[in-house]
């Protein structure tokens, strides 16, 4: 009969002990995947994160909303851990194609954006501000940084927020926020129809259809309409008057009356401060100011904002918002149309920001001799400011003037201009190609 080999107990424990540490070693945890929660009718916030046992705040971060955002039944949010939160990753943008890749003369595509990138900026989002908040903690909340939130809001880092202060944050494709700011300057925030900035200083009139409204030269006041809503006498007669329509002139429009009225009464009467009505010049050809269909116009005490937001929702008419001017244009049309225009007092219309450059024109040899202040590019201060359309050269360019007709050739032309007292300075002739 065969022995038995029995092993000791020692023996056992050591070899349990052995295949333990092994299978620790080689067994790799799976990171557990994140919570989610399907809102139900009648939760809030406030009980979702007291029922896992983080804050509000959490919950906010992790999903990219705020606390004010209203929840609906079925809306699936995602659960962090208690203080792990993170935002949410935005969606990755586009890659440059390898024929983008190669024109731009770089070989990473992680250093140059691709041109859908540039042009696909994200839309804006609003944040109102909290308790506790802080332009740091913002910013980290939607992935941006604290500058790109300071300049879409036109405020400064050293800026002491509000509670229910408004920020615009930009998307993380607006990484200076260059794109939301110039949103929020233009009113393009809150769709076609304008925002709602003109509700808190809404207020009921006094009296019903009563107006005051003045000019530089001219005002009056009193009730615009009698008997079935038809404008009085006495007040078209004035109204015409302050809006700067002489006798034998054309009328004022009898939609522009009652818009007049009604932007009046919306805001509880305050006397209306008419910059233009009626006007026989205009930089645009077809100004609707020219056959008394048009005004601009402001409202002490009303920010131009809150006038052009609530001028955008009155239908068929025509609201021009003017950043570097103090009124905002309206005039009745066909369909409604809104434009921004950043032209100062008295320049032509600018769409855009930034001043257009003046363009450099190259003198030529065939020219007449002109004097020396016409030769040196001198424009007065003035006239530039008040004349974007010309384009002057700079004041200090040289110009090359045509050489003597008694000159051999071209090539024997002087090589530098002496100094006339214009503030010309000597430099290289260039001889042109006949």
């Amino acid at each position: 009969m065969p022995a038995v080999t029995r092993r000791s107990p020692w023996t056992r424990w050591t070899g349990a002990a052995l295949l333990l540490v092994a299978s620790a070693f080689l067994t790799v945890p799976a990171q557990a995947a994140p919570k989610s929660h399907v809102v139900q009718s009648g939760q809030r916030l406030g009980s979702i994160a007291k029922r896992y046992n983080v804050t509000i705040e959490d919950i906010c971060i992790a999903n990219g909303i705020r606390r004010t955002d209203k929840i609906f039944p079925g809306q699936k949010l995602v659960i962090p851990e208690r203080g792990k939160a993170v935002p949410p990753k935005p969606a990755p943008a586009s890659k440059p194609t390898s024929k983008q890749s190669s024109s731009s003369g770089t070989k990473s595509t992680k250093s140059t954006p691709a041109p859908a990138a540039k042009k696909g900026y994200g839309h804006p989002l609003v944040h109102v501000v909290v308790k506790g908040q802080t332009l740091g903690a913002i910013a980290q909340r939607y992935g941006v940084s604290i500058d790109a939130v300071c300049h879409a809001s036109g405020i400064d880092r050293r800026s002491v927020l509000k509670i229910g202060q408004r920020l615009i944050v930009p998307a993380t494709t607006d990484p200076d926020g260059s794109h939301a700011r110039r949103l929020r300057i233009e009113g393009r925030l809150d769709g076609p129809t304008g925002g709602t900035s003109w509700q808190k200083y809404a207020k009921a009139p006094w009296r019903r259809g009563y107006i005051t409204i003045q000019s530089h030269s001219q005002s009056w006041k009193g009730y615009v309409f009698g008997p079935g809503q038809k404008i009085l006498p006495n007040a078209r007669k004035g109204i015409f008057r302050v809006l700067g329509v002489r006798s034998g002139g054309p009328v004022i429009d009898d939609q522009l009356i009652r818009l007049l009225a009604q932007v009046s009464d919306q805001f509880g009467g305050r006397p209306i401060r008419i910059v233009s009505g009626y006007r026989e010049t205009s930089y645009v050809h077809d100004s609707k100011h020219k056959v008394g269909r048009a005004l601009d116009f402001s409202i002490p005490g009303i920010p131009n904002e809150a006038l052009r937001d609530y001028c955008r929702g009155l239908g068929s008419v025509g609201v021009g918002y003017y950043p570097n001017s103090t009124f905002v244009h309206l005039d009745v049309r066909p369909s409604p149309a809104y434009w921004v225009d950043y032209a100062g007092p008295g320049e032509p219309p600018r769409l855009t920001p930034e001043r257009p450059r003046p363009t450099v024109v190259a003198a030529s040899t065939h020219t007449k001799r002109r004097p020396s202040t016409e030769a040196a590019g001198a424009i007065p201060e003035a006239a530039q400011e008040t004349a974007d359309a010309e384009t002057p050269a700079p004041p200090k360019a040289p110009v090359v003037e045509a050489p003597p007709a008694d000159a051999p050739s071209a090539a024997d032309a002087p090589k530098s201009l002496p100094d006339d007292g214009s503030g010309t300075v000597d430099a290289p002739a260039v001889a042109e190609t006949p």
